[in-house]
């Protein structure tokens, strides 16, 4: 792994699609290799079990409808997905798998008395049926039921390629043709229910699996369904109830007991408690009162609130993480390469076994016992299970993630997760609760405390961290009026300064005008951090006005995690833009050895670097904006709690809740996902490198083989599914 990590900038664009038709792995690299050539195209990644494809264009010069057109030219359909889609999407599929359902007993009502003759002939060496009768029942199965599979082998090989429906076609075909040529010459022992069994257990099969991916892909729909439809607006006084979609920014809405809000917002009036589930995963509703942050679809459980809408759409928190537990339902982890690679030449080597098989049993036995080992081979090969390996336990383990409030952008950072040996965590907000408190005013002579904190909160009343907020509270807790601050300018890691009453403020770290203080401040300033508090200067046109010491708490789970974090020998290392002393405080009671204080955000992506260099692979946890280039630079980026708009981009998962126990949860989820595609893997390929030579040899018939191949498929999709049950022991 390289040591350092770029996130790509933001491309021209970037969209999914929705793609239909597809029936194995040699599909999605089609799909990949044909939209791939297009000019223009940066990246493109087609996953099988989600059915989509996730494209980056590199420029403006091509048009999604250009794409869409290149993709059903070589015989699959592709629709661009948006979020309002999505409710419709998944009905459309339900929709898709009833009618194929209905086909299937259709299928199933033609093969039985083929089926059901076969046993007999075991038995009695006697065909209860008519010839032309198992001809009748053959045919329809043949071609009605299996038109599906002479489509998909018609478009692969005008395409000059090959997958599963070339296989299937071309088996059943040749089992179907050669009965019927045996059947003009006058001959009893005939192949029709061996070409109708194949094409009916491999439908089954197909169906089973379509059922079971679309089990696997509830998450999303699920998110989409927890959106209200309807907003109470509050127009001149009066309700209004107008669709969701048209509510506009700054829009006032009530919100009644056990309705969900319907948008984002914040509480202008009344207090009650909320049920954030569907972000945190927490069964716990939450206070919210006046000035509130409020997440549309989050449930109502106590009285009526009144609230102001602040984002609406595609900008909403739960747009946003639909869009990214789609994103990392629909994504690749690199383990993904060793399926492609082999899926990329199945098909061709499968052809040349099939043929290498036929020539062997016609030189030893002759022609008539060289046919059924040959299908045979046919028949069971298929790329399908090595295709859904790797995407259906991705799918899974990106629905359980979200269900627990865990947002992982994409299948390579699960896999990257369990590669981690050094993990960097953020103090504040991270380990520590963020909601500091001002515990000590020190204003210089002349100076009043009043004076002091009235202009400190006027230059922070606009900043989201942690110590502003706090400075912020303590001024309108003390009913002090907060003046307007001009000319603001955040120096990142340092502080803030502005213009309040005509002059330059400063509030931050107290090394910044250093060479001005007196000694008696410094005494100051050091009594204060030997006791673990956080302290910041005022300053007045560069002269100090006071100081601000400020403590914080270490959250109640912190401990636990890295002791946890340390007993599987994971390296932990705290950085801080706080001084040494505070840094020292948390790190000593929560036994972290190595600290880097007052590191400034470079200083914590240099930090990183580093490790990197030295051969480490580092997961970075933080919450703020000071963390983003951090969280950018890491091997993968965890933003933990409230983080902010700028952290959750420039991180790679994203953990709604505060709790530092989600970390833990995040990497068994990890190694739980990462383990099951290892399973996936080694089934599907001993599944054909067992399956194909007993074909091979005889000792399988194609209805055998059929069943054998729609089952190896289903057994990887199921065995994806089964990450749902033992997630229920991920740490809590």
């Amino acid at each position: 792994m390289e040591a350092t990590r770029t996130k790509p900038e933001q491309q021209v664009q970037e969209f999914e699609l929705d793609i239909s038709g597809m029936s194995c792995a040699a599909c999605a690299l089609r799909i990949e290799k044909t939209v791939g050539k297009l000019e223009g195209v940066e990246t493109v990644h087609v996953n099988l079990a989600s059915e989509k494809a996730h494209i980056i264009l590199r420029d403006d010069t091509l048009r999604e409808d250009a794409i869409i057109a290149a993709i059903s030219k070589i015989g699959y359909g592709a629709k661009v997905v948006t979020k309002e889609d999505i409710r419709q999407t998944r009905k459309e599929k339900e929709r898709a798998y009833q009618s194929d359902l209905r086909e299937f007993w259709l299928s199933t009502l033609f093969t039985l008395p083929l089926l059901i003759q076969m046993f007999v002939m075991i038995k009695t060496n006697n065909s209860p049926l008519p010839t032309w009768v198992s001809f009748a029942l053959a045919t329809p199965v043949q071609f009605y039921v299996g038109r599906r599979f002479y489509k998909g082998a018609y478009y692969a090989l005008i395409n000059r390629s090959t997958n599963m429906d070339v296989l299937v076609a071309l088996s059943s075909t040749v089992a179907y043709g050669y009965s019927v040529i045996l059947w003009a010459q006058g001959h009893t022992e005939l192949y029709f229910d061996s070409s109708a069994t194949v094409i009916t257990v491999i439908f089954l099969g197909k169906l089973l699996e379509k059922r079971a991916k679309l089990a696997s892909s509830d998450a999303v729909s699920a998110l989409a369904n927890l959106e209200a439809t309807t907003a109470h607006t509050i127009i001149f006084g009066q309700e209004k109830d107008i669709p969701v979609a048209n509510l506009s920014i700054g829009d006032l809405v009530r919100v009644y007991r056990n309705e969900p809000a319907p948008s984002d917002g914040m509480v202008v009036a009344g207090s009650t408690m909320m049920d954030e589930q569907l972000l945190t995963g927490e069964s716990l509703p939450v206070l919210k009162g006046p000035g509130d942050v409020i997440v549309g679809a989050t449930i109502n459980k106590g009285n009526p609130i009144l609230v102001r809408i602040t984002r609406t759409g595609e900008e909403t928190l739960l747009a946003q993480i639909m869009h990214m537990v789609d994103a990392a339902q629909g994504s690749k982890a690199p383990i993904q390469r060793l399926a492609d690679a082999i899926s990329g030449i199945f098909v061709p080597i499968v052809l040349f076994l099939s043929v290498a098989t036929f020539t062997f049993w016609a030189i030893t036995r002759g022609l008539d016992a060289a046919f059924l080992p040959a299908v045979s081979v046919l028949v069971i090969a298929c790329p399908c299970a090595l295709g859904l390996a790797t995407p259906t336990a991705i799918m899974v383990g990106a629905e359980i993630g979200a269900k627990r409030g865990i947002l992982v952008k994409g299948g390579e950072f699960l896999e990257r997760l369990t590669q981690i040996d050094t993990i960097v965590f953020d103090k504040t907000g991270t380990l520590t609760a963020g909601e500091m408190v001002v515990s000590d005013v020190w204003p210089l002579r002349g100076i009043t405390s009043s004076t002091l904190i009235k202009t400190a909160a006027a230059i922070e009343a606009q900043r989201e961290h942690p110590i502003a907020q706090a400075i912020y509270q303590r001024a309108l807790e003390q009913g002090f009026t907060i003046e307007q601050a001009n000319h603001t300018e955040v120096i990142a890691g340092v502080g803030v300064r502005g213009v309040v009453r005509g002059k330059k403020i400063f509030v931050g770290q107290p090394d910044i005008q250093a060479i001005r203080f007196s000694p008696h401040i410094e005494k100051q300033i050091d009594f204060y951090e030997a006791q673990g508090k956080t302290t910041v200067i005022v300053t007045s046109e560069g002269l100090p006005m006071g100081i601000l010491a400020l403590t914080d708490t270490i959250k109640p789970d912190a401990f636990s995690t890295i002791q946890r974090l340390s007993d599987i020998s994971c390296r932990i290392v705290l950085v801080t833009g706080d001084n040494h002393h505070a840094a020292a405080s948390v790190a000593q009671k929560l036994q972290i050895d190595e600290v880097y204080p007052s590191s400034s955000p470079s200083k914590k992506a240099q930090i990183i670097h580093e490790l990197q260099t030295s051969g480490h692979i580092v997961a970075m946890i933080g919450d703020g904006i000071n963390d983003a280039p951090a969280l950018a630079a890491a091997d993968v980026g965890i933003a933990l709690g409230t983080a902010t708009d700028v952290a959750l981009e420039a991180a790679d998962i994203a953990i709604m809740s505060s709790e530092t126990t989600r970390v833990i949860q995040a990497l068994e989820l990890s190694e739980l996902t990462m383990r099951k595609i290892r399973q996936n893997l080694f089934w599907a390929l001993m599944y054909n490198l067992v399956g194909i030579p007993l074909a091979a040899l005889g000792f399988l018939n194609p209805m055998v083989c059929g069943a054998a191949m729609a089952l190896s498929s289903v057994t990887v999709v199921v065995n994806s599914l089964r990450l749902r049950q033992e997630s229920a022991k991920l740490a809590g």
